[in-house]
């Protein structure tokens, strides 16, 4: 049996990254801007005499929606954070303690603005402050 080697993927430099910032935040915009129209759509058909399963089924794909628009939100503003931090020449630096991000963080998550462990650290606190407790055993 032939295994076929598989080709590391080649990094995009920083300024590569930099110059998708304005294009991916566009991409978000018009996809909100999509899925808006669906639910203003949606919303008018809630109510307007379906069954009880027709209506469920539009609840159910309203929450989608729903999410899916709370999920590009916080992308827009992640894009919208990279776009400042290239405006002010950090792209590519840790908010918290200024250490050069790995380019291959960057190419991973081209809108990160923390190094891994400074991320980290701010998940743990962030679960603190929301009362997650790890399982017996586990570590970070």
């Amino acid at each position: 049996m032939i295994m076929k080697q598989v080709q590391p993927k080649s990094l995009l430099s920083l300024e590569e990254l930099q110059a998708k910032l304005p294009h991916e935040l566009k991409n978000i915009q018009v996809r909100r801007s999509e899925l808006l129209t669906s639910l203003r759509t949606l919303t008018s058909d809630l109510g307007c005499g379906s069954d009880s399963a027709d209506e469920a089924d539009l609840k159910s794909e309203h929450e989608s929606i729903q999410r899916e628009l709370n999920r590009l939100a916080a992308e827009e503003s992640n894009v919208q954070d990279a776009i400042r931090a290239s405006r002010d020449e950090c792209y590519g630096y840790c908010d918290c303690c200024g250490v050069n991000i790995p380019l291959s963080r960057m190419n991973s998550s081209p809108f990160t603005t923390q190094c891994v462990d400074c991320k980290g650290v701010l998940e743990v606190r962030a679960a603190q402050q929301t009362g997650y407790r790890m399982p017996s055993g586990a570590r970070i």
